[in-house]
């Protein structure tokens, strides 16, 4: 019986089972690694919640969720729309425009989502944006 588990077909499944042993070890660091990630980003994003936003400071960019406003004017010819954006598992895309604030800077407002039409790969119809100055409250990211 001893003879057939040092057979080469005996040897090589022990080894395989090893190396998938050790791999599947890795593996679940690198998942718990992930999900102190995202634990530490949602810490931040409630923290960010509960602070009164501030003004953009145009010399620097706020660390990210920190809570912001910004004033100025959109720029409608400055649209895009950010494919695979999924809500409420339905496919879609978040409708991003740019804004030229007072101080003449450029910075990208996320103006919310939009579901896919009949087809995945039609870009949607951007609704045009407000006129005139508007101030905005959200959060920035990088």
């Amino acid at each position: 019986m001893l003879a057939l588990l040092r057979t080469r077909r005996w040897l090589s499944f022990t080894a395989v089972v090893i190396i998938a042993i050790i791999g599947f070890g890795l593996l679940s660091r690198w998942q718990w690694q992930r999900a102190d990630q995202h634990r530490a980003e949602r810490l931040t994003l409630a923290a960010a919640i509960t602070t009164a936003p501030a003004p953009l400071d145009p010399g620097s960019m706020p660390a990210e969720w920190t809570s912001v406003t910004v004033s100025g004017v959109y720029l409608p010819d400055a649209q895009a729309a950010v494919r695979k954006r999924p809500l409420d598992a339905t496919n879609g895309f978040w409708l991003m425009t740019a804004m030229r604030t007072e101080d003449g800077r450029a910075v990208w407002i996320n103006r919310g989502w939009l579901p896919v039409g009949g087809d995945a790969l039609d870009t949607p119809d951007f609704p045009i944006p407000p006129s005139g100055s508007v101030e905005v409250t959200g959060y920035a990211r990088a």
